[in-house]
């Protein structure tokens, strides 16, 4: 017989700690977005290539980094 592990539960202080993480986390990643749709803004479609290559750029790193934190919380990109 298997027996089910029971989930931690935290005391009150490291229920709110694990909050303002994840919180400061949610924060990173929409500044991540701001910037990125700033960038995207400040660029229109006269740019010249290599202004448009580091958007690119951008837009994959921000990519990734969303892959990660949906992956790091138990989620799958696709």
């Amino acid at each position: 017989m298997s027996k089910k592990k029971e989930p931690k539960v935290l005391s009150p202080f490291e229920q709110n700690e694990k909050n303002i993480r994840i919180f400061h986390e949610n924060v990173k990643m929409y500044e991540s977005v701001v910037l990125l749709t700033q960038a995207a803004l400040a660029l229109d479609l006269t740019s010249e290539a290599g202004e448009l290559c580091e958007l690119e750029g951008m837009l994959k790193s921000t990519i990734k980094q969303f892959s990660e934190y949906i992956e790091e919380r138990g989620g799958k990109w696709n």
